[in-house]
């Protein structure tokens, strides 16, 4: 019976997500933002070959996405431009497009979280919605597929229906924070 209850309690706090919203405020500008933590939206393997790990941001009622990105390792220099797309592939087939606000080169440790990455080249970068429907999209109809675009070209992958299910309920939490 222990063994039971032992075993049910480990399946639960495996299966069970639970994510937290952080609240700060801009000193300078007096407006605060939530953002939520870090969390996978693609992994191609268990060793960092392509990644993207993301953040939701809610600032002066509009979202944008933190994306951490790495590609092959980490071991090479890229770029993405200023407006280049960040595409998500939704299970309805819809599309829904962000910009990138501001052009950026992967830096050594440019990507990195907490210990993991601080050798390898990544960026972090700022995509903005373009308008309001392609959240309401994203609310309604859980991501299939993300592509990226840089100079190298493009990544794009799977994105699990675990990370697409983390992806739906930060954005809830995002879009409840006031």
């Amino acid at each position: 019976m222990k063994f039971l209850l032992s075993l049910s309690f480990v399946l639960l706090s495996l299966s069970s997500y639970s994510q937290k919203l952080i609240h700060e405020k801009d000193e300078f500008k007096k407006k605060e933002y939530s953002r939520t933590e870090w969390d996978v939206l693609l992994k191609k393997s268990i060793v960092l070959t392509n990644s993207i790990k993301y953040s939701l941001v809610k600032y002066s009622d509009s979202i944008y996405i933190n994306a951490k990105i790495i590609l092959d390792g980490g071991n090479k220099v890229f770029a993405v431009r200023d407006n280049e797309e960040l595409l998500l592939l939704l299970d309805n087939d819809e599309t829904v497009t962000l910009k990138n606000s501001k052009y950026t080169v992967s830096s050594e440790g440019g990507a990195s979280s907490g210990l993991i990455g601080g050798s390898k080249y990544g960026l972090t970068l700022l995509y903005y919605f373009a308008n309001q429907k392609d959240i309401r999209n994203l609310v309604k109809s859980p991501i299939k597929k993300v592509r990226i675009y840089t100079n190298e070209g493009y990544l794009e992958g799977d994105i699990s229906k675990k990370n697409s299910r983390h992806f739906a309920q930060n954005l809830k939490l995002i879009l409840s924070s006031h």
